[in-house]
């Protein structure tokens, strides 16, 4: 009754709009209304097959109506609630196991037709489980209690990959409720296949890598392969060319320690970042962090937190979840960006001329920008209306402020006024200086104590703004 917002009253409305949808189809496009409208109704009895082959224990709802020839409705609904009776305990049957050592695949077929769940799991999972009903409530739970992507009706063709090679699993099959949920207490229904998978096989697939987008402190890195690779799994990782020259002997050993040392690293950082989670083994670790032939080819993935200017090895290895090391590391080798090194420079001298009468400073800042193609100032007195910036807004700022270039800038502030100063210097190939901050405040009596004839020197404060 979802469709009819759990009203009848609306179901007249709905059967209007579904026949007139039902009349624009390739079928009945040429009928005439009235033709179209004799042809699906019936008049007298009938039966309706569309009621067999429904689910146990499940909730139905019959009705009918009165369907003039012009498509209208002319009666209210009847409507009939079928609820279907529970079905006898059910029995599985597997069958067309194939098993390798990284994939599982079966044909489960049900004796009733009923909703079921075919989940596959390590044994050791369970090692605490004491009944059926806790494995299965025990699962259920560690997916969120929702299982519907596991879910189905009398025949399951079932496939599982990134398995653990030369492990022991459970194929788990129990009976479920028409909501998805499974059946517990006296309707659990739980059968479980022992599996186990195959010891390790190595890989003839040829990985190849390939990076792009480098930057200063990341890069896009691609892994292809060829030969027959869907359910081969692998990992990628880099090293500086100084670790790797610094490998004395056999290379590849020395790749296999630095990943090994990787993944490690990883384990632990989970576990110790999850202390209520019970503590992930490197296997379970690794059947969930392994890339794989069919997600994980073919496609650019982002590394960061490298550093600018450096060269790095990119290397590659077939890897299964138990650690086995599968085919010969691949590598490539790349270098980020070096960090931009501006030719520019910029210095500042600060006169002060005092206008005692006036109650004020007149302050000259002069900008010395060495080396430069272009540079900016701007200032503020009373109010610092960029602070908190950035480095990188302040250029901005000062590049829309439009006043490059000069050499000698003009302040007045009253005595006891803070005043501030942005400035930037670019070089002849673009590249910015550090963004400069000044700011000084005079003293409120007196001012700096300077005539306005010849003024003075006065030392301000110079922050460099962080990006």
């Amino acid at each position: 009754m979802d469709y009819c917002g759990g009203d009848p009253a609306n179901l007249p409305a709905f059967v209007e709009n579904y026949l007139a949808e039902w009349k624009k189809t390739e079928r009945y496009a040429t009928y005439t209304l009235p033709e179209f409208i004799a042809e699906v109704t019936v008049s007298g009895k009938t039966s309706d097959s569309s009621f067999e082959n429904l689910l146990p224990e499940g909730t139905y709802y019959a009705f009918a109506v009165c369907v003039a020839n012009d498509g209208t409705c002319i009666s209210e609904a009847t409507v009939e609630t079928i609820r279907t009776s529970e079905s006898p305990k059910n029995s599985y049957t597997v069958s067309s196991e194939v098993v390798t050592d990284v994939a599982y695949s079966a044909i489960v077929t049900a004796e009733q037709s009923e909703a079921f769940a075919v989940m596959m799991e390590l044994q050791e999972y369970f090692a605490d489980a004491k009944s059926d009903a806790e494995i299965i409530q025990t699962i259920y739970d560690a997916y969120n209690q929702n299982i519907s992507k596991y879910l189905y009706a009398d025949v399951a063709n079932v496939s599982f990959g990134g398995l653990i090679p030369n492990d022991k699993y459970y194929l788990l099959i129990f009976a479920c409720n028409p909501d998805g949920s499974p059946k517990l207490d006296d309707k659990i229904n739980l059968k479980k296949v022992e599996v186990n998978t195959s010891p390790a096989v190595m890989s003839s697939v040829q990985y190849e890598l390939s990076v792009s987008s480098i930057a200063k402190i990341d890069a896009m890195v691609t892994v292809r392969a060829d030969g027959n690779y869907e359910n081969e799994t692998f990992l990628f990782n880099y090293i500086t060319k100084a670790e790797y020259d610094a490998i004395s002997g056999d290379k590849t050993a020395g790749l296999k320690a630095h990943m090994d040392a990787f993944i490690d690293a990883r384990v632990k950082d989970w576990n110790d970042s999850h202390p209520n989670s019970g503590v992930m083994t490197r296997k379970e670790f690794l059947s969930r962090a392994l890339m794989n032939g069919k997600e994980d080819l073919f496609v650019p993935i982002e590394i960061g937190g490298l550093t600018p200017g450096t060269t790095y090895y990119l290397y590659v290895f077939g890897l299964k979840a138990d650690g086995t090391y599968t085919t010969e590391p691949v590598t490539t080798q790349f270098t980020t960006v070096a960090d931009q090194v501006t030719l520019a420079s910029l210095e500042f001298i600060v006169m002060s001329y005092g206008y005692p009468e006036e109650n004020r400073n007149m302050y000259r800042v002069w900008t010395y920008a060495n080396n430069s193609k272009e540079h900016y100032f701007q200032s503020f007195v009373g109010e610092d209306e960029w602070a908190g910036k950035t480095a990188s807004e302040v250029r901005e700022l000062l590049k829309a402020s439009k006043w490059p270039s000069s050499s000698s800038y003009k302040v007045d502030a009253q005595f006891g006024q803070t005043w501030y100063g942005y400035s930037v210097a670019y070089d002849e190939a673009g590249i910015p200086t550090k963004v400069y901050k000044l700011w000084h405040t005079s003293p409120a009596d007196t001012g700096d104590g300077f005539d306005n004839i010849t003024g003075g020197t006065i030392t301000v404060d110079i922050e460099e703004l962080s990006e």
